[in-house]
């Protein structure tokens, strides 16, 4: 079956950005704000569908260090912390981690191995303690979006609870993640502030841990207990209902203003804040899947207590914006045997919207192809000649290319690694 004439006669027309051009995401789609991390949490403790089902972890010394054990999004971490100012450390980390706590009480065999966190504290002086927690909160956090590789999507974002179901909010750091989740906190449930993760039935994963909050001009952060805060609990996984890309400025609208983002568009967004996103199996048909199930809006304002209204009157997902499908192979019979001629590589995965536009992964760069490099792109699923190509492009748009457009393109596609040229 051929793409639809109508929908590749509008792409070859509307030139939106040329394949030169195209939307590239270099090394965001490994652990956000966080160090490479060796080796692998190779086990989770089991999910919980209650509240309070992860409280009753407690500290203990094991050789001489003070310890406790996390849960974060499924991985089961354990903090060790030797040193004079061990002890009273580890009693406040508690407190702080209260609602990310694991049991002690876990059989110590392989199918249940733990990622296991070292650090020394002889200095009880405020700014060693506050470093101390900083780089845990960095580690805990790396160590489970490390676990999760492959296995769920993960997100720079924080979450809310509404109710019986989640919201996510994705944006970079510095876009009022924490700042959010500790003002809307109060009345939702706290999911998180800076990382969560949703599995293959777009239920969202908490990761209810200290918010990280700016506490000195000169930016550092400060690991703020959610319960000091007065923050509801939330449960440990909940339906997925929306995804707002945060949008915070000062001269945003007075009420806050809630716009619903093309898919291309909220591919390439979500990448830029998804963890080990090609890990993934279908890496791009999994983000499409997620905003075709639960929408993706952008979300411009000014204060965080200016989303309350928006969370409590949340917009449903619009099937028909984000509609899309895995790109065809196109066979074009009378292919020239010899010559000029352009073939697709093979790539991680691909999809097409519903204008036509294909998003391409390929290794770890990703690509929003132009129109016009959309179709060549389909249509050379095998070696296809220029003056196959042109020839299909001018049946199914019913007009002839302007000279030299097409070879433009075909060289921009290879320039960028999609195909291949053969000459």
């Amino acid at each position: 079956m051929r793409a639809r004439p109508g929908a590749l006669s509008r792409a070859v027309v509307r030139r939106v950005r040329r394949a030169g051009e195209s939307s590239r995401v270099p090394g965001c789609l490994g652990v956000n704000d966080s160090p490479n991390l060796s080796g692998r949490i190779r086990v989770c403790v089991a999910d919980c569908a209650g509240r309070g089902e992860y409280r009753e972890g407690k500290t203990s010394e094991v050789d001489g260090a003070k310890e406790l054990v996390v849960s974060a999004l499924g991985a089961r971490v354990v903090v060790r912390v030797r040193g004079d100012a061990a002890h009273p450390f580890v009693d406040d980390l508690w407190q702080r981690w209260r609602r990310c706590l694991a049991d002690l009480d876990v059989s110590d065999d392989s199918s249940r191995a733990a990622r296991q966190l070292h650090y020394t504290l002889d200095n009880a002086a405020d700014d060693a303690v506050a470093a101390l927690r900083r780089r845990i909160t960095i580690d805990v956090t790396a160590a489970a979006l490390d676990h999760c590789r492959g296995e769920v999507l993960t997100l720079h974002a924080a979450g809310l609870e509404v109710g019986e179901v989640s919201y996510v909010f994705v944006g970079p750091s510095g876009a009022g993640k924490s700042t959010l989740a500790a003002r809307l906190g109060r009345r939702f449930g706290y999911a998180g502030d800076e990382a969560v993760a949703v599995d293959a039935d777009n239920r969202l994963i908490a990761f209810p841990k200290p918010l990280s909050l700016f506490a000195t001009p000169a930016g550092d952060k400060a690991q703020v207990s959610p319960d000091s805060l007065d923050l509801r609990e939330a449960h440990a996984t909940s339906r997925l209902a929306g995804i707002f890309l945060l949008d915070r400025r000062q001269d945003a609208p007075r009420r806050a203003t809630v716009t619903p983002v093309p898919l291309s568009d909220a591919i390439v967004a979500l990448a830029r804040q998804a963890s080990y996103l090609p890990s993934l199996e279908g890496p791009l048909q999994r983000l499409a899947g997620l905003a075709r199930a639960v929408g993706v809006h952008r979300i411009s304002y000014r204060e965080s207590s200016d989303l309350a209204a928006v969370l409590e009157h949340a917009p449903a997902a619009d099937s028909t914006i984000w509609d899309w499908q895995a790109p065809r192979d196109e066979h074009v019979l009378g292919t020239t045997e010899g010559g000029p001629a352009v073939r697709r590589v093979e790539v991680r995965d691909a999809i097409q919207d519903a204008e036509g536009t294909i998003v391409v992964l390929r290794d770890t760069d990703l690509h929003v192809l132009s129109p016009l490099g959309s179709v060549i792109w389909e249509l050379s699923s095998q070696w296809l000649g220029f003056a196959e190509l042109e020839a299909e492009l001018a049946r199914i748009t019913g007009a002839v290319p302007p000279a030299g457009l097409v070879e433009e393109r075909v060289t921009e596609l290879a320039a960028s690694g999609l195909v291949t040229v053969r000459r």
